[in-house]
């Protein structure tokens, strides 16, 4: 495909599948208003149940706004809130599928499917039991209410950056970079201020691009800082957004 200056464009054939109506961070409060726990809820009906199979089958992926992805790590990393008002770590993930038949105004507030993930990796899954009497109807459910849960894992997590491993690495590099204009200098063909230059400029990135880890570092300590203080939740989402950006 074309522009119309004849340049060619690239298309991304990757598809994805928005169903943020359906996907929620639902909160429990006591009678104080504090969140005691914090579950992600899935709100299902044959349509969407439908797309889901669709895209599964297709390949496609599960598309998440930036809000809801803030709000879906917010439940991965806090579970609740302490008497003061700061978060709780999470032991573990909830979800919770509810369902809306045809014909139903609205979703009942019964829980159709249970799924929990504990942080040592157990997995408990619950199904009531009025779906079991109907095996495909269950089924189908029960594959779209998994595939949503494993594109969300895969979506709010965080790669963690090894320092000394960035500092190798850039040394390497800037080694690789040195040798290989020392090479070119000593055959003459570049001369040897260049290769001074060339040699002077590897090393001073590999002195100064590892200390951008520190950086990152200290917004870690400033995320968590934010994270576990009364009424920071704000603060440590925009500084999550930097970290995972």
């Amino acid at each position: 495909m074309n522009n119309p200056e004849g340049h060619p464009v690239a298309v991304n054939f990757t598809k994805a599948i928005n169903l943020d109506e359906k996907i929620e961070v639902v909160e429990e409060t006591d009678s104080q208003g504090l969140i005691v726990f914090r579950f992600i809820g899935f709100k299902l009906d044959k349509n969407s149940v439908n797309k889901i199979l669709q895209a599964r089958s297709q390949g496609e992926k599960l598309y998440l706004s930036r809000d809801l992805l803030d709000n879906l790590r917010t439940c991965a990393l806090s579970e609740g809130e302490h008497r003061n008002g700061g978060n709780r770590f999470q032991s573990g993930m909830t979800f919770c599928t509810y369902y809306q038949k045809n014909g139903e105004a609205s979703f009942s507030d019964k829980i159709l499917m249970r799924t929990a993930i504990s942080l040592d990796g157990d997995i408990i899954n619950q199904v009531r039991k009025e779906c079991l009497n109907n095996p495909q109807k269950c089924l189908a459910i029960g594959t779209a209410h998994h595939w949503l849960i494993a594109q969300i894992t895969q979506q709010i997590g965080v790669k963690a950056v090894s320092y000394k491993y960035v500092q190798w690495r850039i040394w390497g590099i800037a080694l690789a970079v040195g040798v290989v204009a020392l090479i070119l200098a000593v055959t003459n063909i570049i001369p040897w201020w260049l290769f001074a230059l060339i040699a002077l400029a590897a090393a001073l990135a590999a002195f100064f691009l590892p200390s951008q880890v520190g950086i990152r570092r200290r917004e870690w300590i400033q995320w968590l800082t934010a994270f576990l203080s009364p009424n920071g939740s704000d603060r440590a989402k925009r500084i999550w957004r930097q970290l995972i950006s």
